[in-house]
């Protein structure tokens, strides 16, 4: 599956209650809290299949989606879709506000730091459980940067830049020279 018309959205958790809702965990809560599902995409072997939605509802504090989906309507048949990626068509995203960013949008950004100038463009941006992390690469170096408010200043996506304040010593720790050198 190519990753350009879809838009990893979260993944199936757990079967919530007997009718078969199902529990997601979204990747980016912040960026759905006011879309309307109506069908998402499950890969349950070989590619994405639609699967219209009868209900959902949505819990942002816990990052949780709770969709009913068309047909399913028991415990059993639910369970088959436990730990399967959920996607979305790209082409529905809702539209960012102000740094709010979906992750595959931004690889390819130029990076910026307020105090050291360009850093280098965004390789990856990994989603870890309580944060998502830009990996920027520097000439043949990485650095990993929390992506997160007060950090993230500003997404230009007329221009592919992104301006961030990293904390004060993080930037030191990849861009000192030798400090990419194992100690001896």
């Amino acid at each position: 599956m190519k990753p350009e018309p879809f838009y990893k959205a979260g993944k199936i958790t757990r079967v919530h209650g007997v009718k078969g809702q199902l529990s997601i965990s979204l990747h980016e809560p912040e960026l759905f809290k006011d879309y309307t599902f109506e069908v998402l995409f499950i890969n349950p072997s070989g590619g994405p299949v639609p699967f219209f939605v009868s209900s959902f509802s949505f819990s942002l504090n816990k990052n949780i989606l709770l969709v009913q989906l068309e047909g399913i309507e028991d415990k059993a048949s639910a369970s088959a879709f436990v730990q399967k990626e959920v996607f979305l068509q790209t082409s529905d995203l809702p539209e960012p506000d102000d740094n709010h960013f979906y992750a595959q949008e931004v690889v390819g950004y130029m990076v910026s730091d307020l105090v050291a100038g360009e850093l280098g463009p965004v390789k990856e941006v990994m989603d870890l459980p309580m944060q998502q992390i830009f990996l920027i690469m520097k000439g043949s170096k990485e650095i990993l940067i929390p992506a997160v408010e007060g950090i993230l200043l500003k997404i230009d996506r007329n221009l592919k830049t992104i301006l961030l304040k990293a904390p004060d010593g993080l930037l030191d720790i990849y861009l000192t020279p030798g400090s990419d050198e194992e100690e001896e």
